[in-house]
C-alpha cells in the first residue's frame, strides 16, 4: 500500500467569518469482511482490530483539523489534554499488540515470525512518534506551536497510516490457522487492554465521571 499523508481539504473554506471545513485526507479503512468466505471469528477480530485503528485515525485528523485553530490558552492547555490521551492510547495499543498479541498469535500458529512485518512497521513509526510525544507532553498553552504539532504529525502519519491498514489483511489471512483460536487469542487480548486503558485513565483522572465511556481498544 502507498503511503499516506495528511493533507488539507483544497476546497477550504476561506471565508474569515465561516467555519472552517478543512480536512485531513486521511480515509478511515473500510469493513469489507463481510463479502469474505471466512469464520465469523475472524471476521470478528478484523472487524474489531478495523473499528480500533479507525479512532485512532479519527484522533490524527482531528489534531490535524485543530492544531492551528486553537490559540487562547484555555483551549491550547484543554487541547494538549486531548493530544496527549490520543498518544497514550496509541501508545497502550501498539504496546500491548508487541507484548501480547503479536506473541499469542505466533505461538498458536506456530509460526514465530508471522507477525515480523507489522512489528517492523511500529519500528518503523517509533522515532516520529516520540518526537510527537515529547513535543505535546513539554509544550504549554505560552509556548505552543500548532504549526510544529502539524509537521511532527504529518511526519508520524507516513510512516503510520500503511501499517494501520495493512494490519487488517494480515489478520484475515490468518484463517487458514484457525478461527476459533484467533477469536480466543483476541479475546484474551482484549480484556488485558482494557485493564491497562483503564489504569492509565485512573491515573488521569482520579475521579472519572460514572458515564465516561472507554473505547475498546
Amino acid at each position: 500500500m502507498g503511503r499516506q499523508t495528511l493533507q488539507a481539504n483544497p476546497n477550504t473554506n476561506r471565508d474569515p467569518n465561516k467555519r472552517r471545513t478543512q480536512s485531513p485526507s486521511i480515509p478511515l479503512i473500510p469493513q469489507e469482511t463481510k463479502q469474505l468466505q471466512l469464520s465469523k471469528e475472524v471476521i470478528w477480530v478484523a472487524t474489531e482490530m478495523c473499528l480500533a485503528h479507525n479512532v485512532l485515525i479519527l484522533n490524527l485528523n482531528a489534531i490535524y483539523l485543530q492544531c492551528e485553530q486553537v490559540t487562547q490558552p484555555k483551549d491550547v492547555a484543554d487541547f494538549l489534554i486531548f493530544c496527549q490521551a490520543s498518544i497514550e492510547e496509541m501508545r497502550t495499543h501498539h504496546e500491548m499488540e508487541e507484548k501480547s498479541f503479536f506473541p499469542w498469535i505466533a505461538e498458536y500458529t506456530g509460526e514465530k515470525d508471522i507477525m515480523t512485518a507489522n512489528l517492523e512497521q511500529h519500528h518503523a513509526f517509533e522515532g516520529a512518534l516520540k518526537k510527537l510525544e515529547e513535543y505535546l507532553y513539554a509544550a504549554t498553552p505560552k509556548v505552543y506551536d500548532g504549526k510544529r504539532v502539524k509537521k511532527l504529525l504529518e511526519d508520524f502519519a507516513v510512516e503510520l497510516v500503511p501499517h494501520l491498514n495493512d494490519e487488517i489483511p494480515t489478520l484475515l489471512a490468518l484463517e487458514k490457522y484457525g478461527g476459533k483460536q484467533l477469536g480466543v487469542v483476541y479475546e484474551r487480548f482484549n480484556k488485558q487492554i482494557l485493564s491497562s486503558v483503564k489504569n492509565k485513565v485512573r491515573a488521569l483522572l482520579p475521579n472519572p465521571p460514572p458515564l465516561l465511556i472507554f473505547c475498546n481498544l
